[in-house]
Parts: structure tokens; C-alpha cells; sequence
């Protein structure tokens, strides 16, 4: 229910979205249709995680993406109260950062100290009706950005 629910959410936004028909480690794969036609489409691969706080916390370390990790993490105690989360691999790095901090500080079994520390940390990414299409768009382009081109490497002369 919660995927439908991701799905209709972008198609509100006129973002377009794709399913691969194997199971790749992708979900979704979602786009904004170009201006021009004869421009290119570029295409966020989405992985999707559906899980509570705790269960995010537990395998924080071992989470990757290569496109966006939205993840839909509900609370035990409000199983009505689901938030939802954008991040790209950096992004993810760094709550992930922020999470082995708040692990060698916090002991073990406090949890809920850890918890919170996920909340505050994953905030900046939380998403609301309206910010997909420029979620999508601003991947899109850190992905287009001549930093990240991949620059052919060079023969020294000699």
C-alpha cells in the first residue's frame, strides 16, 4: 500500500515512473519528461525500504544506493505516523556517519537516545507533498554537474 502510495504521490508532480521487470536492488525508476524533444531523459533508479525507526537504525551501516533510498519508516508506538525519506548515496553516508557517532557515544542499550539521533539527522530529508519533481530534478542534476563527468584519462607524454 505504502509503494502505491509513493507511486501517486510523484504522479501528482508529473513525475513518470518505471518498473523494472527483474529485481535488480531498484524499485522504481522515475523521471521528469524533457521541455525539449529532442532532449534526453535521465531516470533516478529508487530504492525502497518500508520500515520502523528501529529496524532502520539496526542496519543503518549496511544500507548503499546508487540512485535515491526512500525510505517510509513508521513509529511502533503511532503505526499511523509513517515519514518519508529521500537520500542519495551521499546524503545516506552521512546520516549513516552521524549514526556510528551516536553509537559510540550512546551505550548499546540505550536506543532511544540513538533513535532520536536518526530523527534529527534524517529530517533534512524528509518529504512532503509538492518536493518530489525538484527532489528528482536536483539528482538529476549533481548526476549532469562537469564534477561529476567522467573525465577520459590521459596518456602522459614522455
Amino acid at each position: 500500500m505504502l509503494r502505491s502510495q509513493l507511486i501517486r504521490e510523484l504522479a501528482r508532480e508529473d513525475v513518470q515512473i518505471a518498473t523494472p521487470s527483474n529485481y535488480s536492488g531498484i524499485d522504481l525508476l522515475a523521471y521528469t519528461l524533457p521541455v525539449n524533444a529532442d532532449a534526453l531523459i535521465y531516470a533516478v533508479p529508487i530504492q525502497l525500504a518500508i520500515m520502523s525507526y528501529g529496524a532502520f537504525l539496526r542496519d543503518l551501516a549496511a544500507w548503499r544506493t546508487s540512485g535515491l533510498l526512500v525510505v517510509l519508516l513508521g513509529d511502533e508506538r503511532e503505526s499511523e505516523s509513517v515519514k518519508t525519506f529521500a537520500l542519495s548515496a551521499a546524503e545516506l553516508a552521512l546520516v549513516q556517519m552521524v549514526g556510528l557517532i551516536e553509537e559510540r557515544e550512546h551505550q548499546p542499550r540505550q536506543v532511544s537516545a540513538r533513535a532520536a539521533a536518526l530523527r534529527q539527522a534524517l529530517a533534512p530529508y524528509s518529504m512532503g507533498s509538492g518536493g518530489w519533481r525538484l527532489r528528482i530534478g536536483r539528482w538529476i542534476d549533481e548526476k549532469q554537474s562537469p564534477q561529476n563527468a567522467r573525465r577520459p584519462s590521459s596518456v602522459a607524454a614522455g
